[in-house]
């Protein structure tokens, strides 16, 4: 009864839902794309969205003005607005390596990202970042310890505190990837947790990962195989925090939505606005109001 309430919902509101914003924002953020209501759409076509193989969710910077993006075999597009929005070009200081999974720091001061074959790397893949300016990029550094590690370590996001979840090495699941945490406290990362049996099931043929946290840590979303686990199509789920500071169930946006395909790569831009995430050769957006709604139902609102 309570899913079918949701899906009421989601159909009144999808189709009476306007987004209201200034025009002179509307005009040229997010590339001048018409804002997407309660159902996914495709983001960017022919600039972002179906041109190669994409795996990743797009990032923006804090003012909106870069994005980011990755594409298969692994390297970083962007594009960014200075009056108009240029043509993508490749990050300049990647086109000597493998460089994957690129993500803005909330301060907009720092990219990090993935890569494997840069020299001083600490294992089979690290977080890497670089040091933005008006004008350009420092080298990469180095994410370093306790965070990178001799296994593989990628997909970084980060809350507003600093805290960082990723893909790490979680044994027993399917390539022994899985989701981990680490908090960020006195300037420096702690130990790394894994997080429990909610959101990584151990299981050999277990899918969990490509985090995307909430700047202040109250949901998490992650693609998933779970609805499907001897399957490797994922979907979107998401977990809201518990009082007692556990994570809750998680929850198929998918099924909500009615997307029934693989998903991967979920992302809240900035302003909180919008859901993103991978499906295919296309990035998909919809409005963020979907996770009220699921909370809200949740909670028997």
């Amino acid at each position: 009864m309570r899913r079918l309430h949701l899906f009421l919902i989601l159909i009144i509101l999808n189709s009476t839902f306007v987004y209201s914003q200034d025009k002179q924002d509307s005009d040229w953020q997010y590339l001048g794309q018409e804002p997407p209501g309660l159902h996914p759409e495709i983001f960017a076509p022919g600039i972002i969205s179906g041109n190669g193989r994409l795996h990743c969710f797009p990032s923006f910077s804090a003012d909106g003005k870069e994005v980011v993006w990755m594409t298969l075999p692994p390297k970083l597009l962007y594009v960014n607005y200075d009056e108009t929005w240029s043509e993508p070009r490749e990050l300049p200081f990647t086109k000597n390596y493998r460089c994957m999974f690129p993500v803005h720091s909330y301060d907009n001061n720092r990219l990090y990202f993935a890569s494997n074959n840069i020299p001083g790397g600490a294992g089979n893949i690290d977080i890497w970042y670089v040091e933005k300016t008006d004008t350009n990029y420092s080298e990469p550094i180095n994410l370093g310890l306790p965070i990178n590690t001799i296994e593989a370590e990628n997909q970084p996001v980060f809350t507003k505190s600093g805290n960082i979840y990723y893909t790490g090495f979680v044994q027993g699941k399917r390539w022994d990837r899985g989701i981990l945490y680490s908090k960020f406290e006195s300037g420096e990362y702690l130990t790394p947790q894994i997080l429990n049996e909610n959101i990584n099931i151990i299981d050999t043929n277990a899918i969990d990962y490509t985090p995307f946290i909430s700047k202040d840590e109250s949901y998490l979303l992650f693609c998933s195989n779970r609805q499907n686990i001897e399957n490797e199509d994922c979907r979107i789920y998401i977990s809201f925090r518990e009082n007692t500071g556990n994570w809750g169930n998680p929850i198929n946006i998918n099924e909500i939505i009615g997307f029934d395909f693989d998903s991967r790569d979920p992302y809240i831009s900035p302003d909180e606005k919008y859901l993103f995430f991978s499906s295919g050769e296309n990035i998909y957006w919809m409005s963020s109001k979907i996770i009220d709604i699921i909370k809200n139902n949740k909670n028997g609102s």
